[in-house]
């Protein structure tokens, strides 16, 4: 009777198994049908670089934030800080003219505006989890380019969260290549977007070792915006002379 009954409890946990997988891959489903109508291609061309920027023509993705003020987010390293012109596309769309208005290079973050009427209607707005760090484990989906292979995914788990070079930033196995840049980092079970992808190391170097910027400090820099406040910090510089230091704030 003991074996019948532990039997019965394999059998009947099987099926709960069973029932819920279909649940979960269209949960997975739906979080990839919402981001590639959030997401965006970015082509980039500067004429005149700042010192820390590259004269020439890039390319990354980026996502919607804001469809009422048509902000888009992406980094700092896609769209540089002095561009000559900046454009957008979304899936199956013709690029369109868009406005830089905040780089912050430091965190490799920046805010494009587009025209409310270039924002297609089926268009979703990226939810953001701007209040829970995400969990090490939790298994996500980073969005973009990669190599020109537009719209797509590549998929794997948050490794660690990190603090270098005086910046946090979540850590990835998801494979982030080149296009990758500017694209959302998402949360495969809830949907939310945790992250900016923004960088790897050399494939040479290292294998499934991706960073991303993390949308808990995006948030900071967004909701100062909608309130007419510049997010980027004091500008402080020290010089030294003769044993001596004056600081200066502005």
């Amino acid at each position: 009777m003991k074996k019948l009954t532990t039997s019965l409890g394999l059998i009947l946990a099987l099926l709960l198994l069973n029932a819920a997988m279909p649940q979960k891959a269209a949960a997975s489903a739906g979080y990839l049908e919402k981001a590639e109508r959030y997401t965006v291609k970015i082509r980039t061309r500067v004429k005149y670089p700042s010192r820390e920027d590259k004269k020439g023509s890039f390319s990354g993705a980026g996502f919607l934030i804001d469809s009422k003020r048509g902000w888009i987010a992406t980094n700092a390293h896609v769209t540089s800080r002095n561009p000559e012109s900046v454009e957008v596309a979304f899936k199956d769309k013709a690029f369109t003219d868009a406005k830089l208005i905040f780089v912050d290079q430091y965190l490799d973050l920046a805010v494009l505006q587009i025209p409310f009427n270039d924002i297609p209607q089926d268009t979703e707005v990226a939810k953001l989890n701007c209040n829970i760090w995400p969990k090490v484990g939790s298994r996500v989906g980073a969005y973009g380019h990669p190599l020109s292979l537009d719209f797509s995914v590549t998929t794997g788990i948050v490794s660690g969260l990190r603090y270098r070079h005086n910046v946090y930033s979540i850590q990835t196995d998801a494979a982030i290549n080149s296009g990758n840049s500017g694209g959302p980092l998402i949360d495969q079970e809830s949907g939310d977007v945790i992250g900016i992808n923004a960088a790897t190391y050399s494939k040479k170097e290292s294998e499934g070792l991706g960073f991303a910027v993390p949308i808990m400090h995006a948030c900071k820099a967004f909701d100062l915006l909608r309130i007419n406040k510049n997010p980027s910090p004091s500008y402080l510089p020290v010089a030294f002379a003769r044993g001596r230091h004056f600081l200066l704030s502005y």
